[in-house]
């Protein structure tokens, strides 16, 4: 039972969920910048 973490894989696999959500947001920016394209939807 000693070697048995699951919260380490839970807390890598949210690192990883936070990573893809700040690219893709910042992904979504700088089309937004570029195009002057409005994505109403997060305001």
């Amino acid at each position: 039972m000693k070697d048995a973490q699951p919260w380490k894989g839970l807390e890598e696999a949210m690192w990883i969920a936070v990573g893809i959500a700040v690219s893709v947001w910042g992904t979504l920016k700088m089309i937004e910048a570029l195009t002057g394209w409005r994505g109403g939807w997060w305001e």
